[in-house]
């Protein structure tokens, strides 16, 4: 365990506060509040890193570790959401649009899909999309999950928010990052090989997350 993770509490793990704010029809909880913003500190082992090692684990061992502070929400216990209309959706919030992006998926709603990406990246996705072999693929994953559920909503450089979730039951967690844009936050892969977001992922994969508050 790194030390600094030992002098914070840590929250990685099974969220234990009650924070019921999305419930599993896809309604927000009434007189519910987000939990407000907090440092989060995140930290991994470089070996548990996903990419070519970054200035922050270039020159360290495997077993050393990287940390890295993000401001954010964690949410306790997760946010949980069904799949929700075209109509009501919203890119108010990095959550509403990982809400917004599960539902389009689920639906299988092309345009509705592209609608949650940045602009630039749409031509890209929309090639893929009429591929038949890999819409197949994506059309079996989500036939098989149910339910949205959202761990954390980080923000990095002004314009850039990571939003980290679960399907259902299943342990395995997942990083999409977005990107503030005019229309609301959009789904991007600008941010695929950044090291950040490796210590992100590798931090809730297998490293520790932990709220530091004045």
């Amino acid at each position: 365990m790194s030390s600094v993770a030992q002098k914070r509490r840590v929250i990685t793990g099974i969220a234990v506060v009650s924070l019921a704010v999305i419930v599993a029809n896809g309604c927000r909880g009434s007189g519910e509040e987000p939990p407000s913003l907090a440092t989060i500190v995140l930290s991994a082992e470089v070996g548990e890193l996903k990419i070519e090692h970054g200035p922050r684990a270039r020159g360290k061992a495997p077993e050393d570790w990287v940390e890295i502070e993000l401001e954010g929400r964690i949410f306790r216990p997760t946010l949980r959401a069904g799949v929700l209309e075209r109509d009501v959706v919203s890119w108010q919030t990095p959550a509403d649009a990982a809400v917004s992006e599960f539902s389009a998926l689920k639906m299988d709603d092309v345009q509705w899909i592209l609608d949650n990406v940045v602009e630039e990246e749409q031509l890209e996705l929309g090639e893929y999309l009429v591929d038949e072999d890999g819409r197949a693929g994506v059309r079996r994953f989500y036939s098989q999950v149910s339910t949205l559920n959202l761990w954390a909503e980080l923000y990095y450089a002004d314009i850039y928010a990571l939003v980290v979730y679960s399907h259902d039951d299943s342990p395995e967690r997942y990083l999409s990052a977005y990107r503030k844009t005019d229309g609301g936050w959009k789904n991007t892969q600008e941010l695929e090989n950044n090291e950040i977001l490796a210590v992100v992922e590798a931090a809730f994969r297998a490293g520790e997350v932990a709220e530091k508050r004045p």
